[in-house]
Formats: C-alpha cells, sequence, structure tokens
C-alpha cells in the first residue's frame, strides 16, 4: 500500500515509485489511497501549501476580517478581505455573510477589518441610517429645523418648540428671543417665533434648553409608566441642578415638571 500523505491508481506495482503526494491543499491520513480524490481537501475557509500532508491540521485557517468558500486551497491567497463597511473577528471563515456590517452611524473605508474598532462614528451634525456603510461621504447632514448632539447617530433630533434651526448640520436649535414662541417643532426661521399673546404663552425670565443624551437607552422600547417615571425624575434633577422649582423645568410640549424623551434616549 501506498504509505499516508499518497496515492496510487496502479494496482500491484511492486515499488514505492508510482505512488504520488497528495496535492497543496489536501491531505491523506490512511494509507492505500487509490486516487487524488481519495487525499482529503482542507475545508472552506482554510488553505495548505503542503504536498504529502497526513493531518488535518495542516491545513491554515484564513485570519480574521477575510473569508473562502474554496475547498482544497492552497494559497492563501483564495482568502477574500471582508469589503469596507464590515469586519469579521472569525478565523477560517467560510461565507461572506462572516463579515458583520458596521452599525448605522458609523462607516469603514478599510478593507479586511478584523475588529468593528475600524467603524468611525460619523460626526455629531450628521446622521446615517443604513448599515455597512464605507465612507464619510454617506454621513448626511441634519437638515434645517433638525439637529444632533453626538456623533455616530442614525437619525437627527427635531428643534423642539421654542427653538429653530434655520442651517445644515446643526448641533444645536437656537432659542427664540425673549417674548416669543415658536409652537412647531423643527422651525427653520427665527422669525416663525412668534410674540406671545397670553400669560403663560412663553416661559418668564430667562429660558435655556437642555439636552441630555443616554448611551444605549431605547427610550421607545419602555412603557408609558416607565417613560413618565423617567421624565419627572430627570425633572426634579434638572431643576435641583439649576437651583429652580420642578415647575420651571418644561418639556417640548409646554408641560410644567416634565422632560420630553426623544426615540434614542
Amino acid at each position: 500500500k501506498c504509505p499516508q500523505g499518497t496515492w496510487s491508481s496502479q494496482l500491484g506495482s511492486p515499488t514505492a515509485d508510482s505512488c504520488q503526494a497528495c496535492p497543496a491543499g489536501r491531505w491523506g491520513g490512511s494509507a492505500g489511497l487509490w486516487a487524488e480524490s481519495e487525499c482529503t481537501a482542507c475545508e472552506p475557509g482554510m488553505w495548505s501549501a503542503v504536498r504529502g500532508a497526513t493531518r488535518k491540521d495542516v491545513c491554515t485557517a484564513c485570519p480574521a476580517g477575510t473569508w473562502s468558500d474554496v475547498a482544497g486551497a492552497m494559497t492563501n491567497r483564495t482568502c477574500i478581505a471582508c469589503s469596507p463597511g464590515t469586519w469579521s473577528g472569525k478565523h477560517g471563515a467560510s461565507t461572506q455573510s462572516s463579515c458583520t456590517k458596521c452599525r448605522r452611524g458609523t462607516y469603514s473605508d478599510t478593507p479586511g477589518a478584523s475588529s468593528d474598532g475600524t467603524c468611525t462614528a460619523c460626526p455629531a451634525g450628521t446622521f446615517q441610517p443604513a448599515l455597512g456603510q464605507a465612507n464619510v461621504s454617506v454621513c448626511i447632514p441634519c437638515a434645517p429645523g433638525n439637529y444632533s448632539v453626538l456623533p455616530g447617530v442614525s437619525f437627527c433630533a427635531t428643534c423642539p418648540p421654542g427653538t429653530w434651526s434655520g442651517d445644515f448640520a446643526e448641533t444645536t436649535c437656537q432659542l427664540c428671543p425673549a417674548g416669543k414662541w415658536a409652537t412647531a417643532s423643527g422651525s427653520l426661521r427665527e422669525d416663525q417665533c412668534m410674540p406671545c399673546q397670553r400669560p403663560g404663552d412663553c416661559l418668564e425670565d430667562k429660558a435655556v434648553e437642555v439636552s441630555v443624551v443616554f448611551s444605549n437607552l431605547d427610550a421607545a422600547a419602555l412603557s408609558d409608566g416607565e417613560r413618565a417615571a423617567l421624565g419627572a425624575a430627570l425633572a426634579g434633577d434638572l431643576a435641583a441642578a439649576c437651583d429652580a422649582g420642578e415647575a420651571s423645568v418644561v418639556d417640548a410640549r409646554g408641560a410644567s415638571a416634565a422632560v420630553t424623551l426623544g426615540p434614542g434616549g
């Protein structure tokens, strides 16, 4: 019989000269193989340049950030880099689906990335609603009437009543002048701030808009009771921090002792 790592189709050959080595990308774990196809191929995601191999561990995994669907690969050139906008921390990946898309609000121009650390946040004042984006040009400026405080967001917040924003890529909204108020969200111009007609239409004295952004808070997933409790607690904390009564904290709809929770927290 031909020894492990070799094969021969010649029956009854008197010498081992007829035994041929299993090709690179394959290995032979038993003696007496009679065809090259009986040499076991390295699995997809693996490769080997060794001829006459006798063990599976000669097959080397494609590195993280790459994948290969080729069985019996003889070189690491079959390992394909994950495309920009994606990454993979898996060694020996066999499908392109192993490359994970960068999350919404980010992009990556790095091919063959092995971690999500290459996914870069779009700058403040912009947003990106899609997964797996490949360069900074996909970061969309917030439209007038909207703003974005933090980098890496998937949507822009609408300017609340009492404020306005007339430019693209704003990171904050402008307050209406004293004695005036914009009743609609997303106002685009200062002239949309109208004079207050009745007591209570506008906040007395000086007012300031406060935005608090929470990381990893899905406010939309909270129940109505949880949202109300959180809003009341935040209103109390803001009032205490400003040395003011809780009634001085007014949400985007004009309710006292309350705050408005956006869907993204």
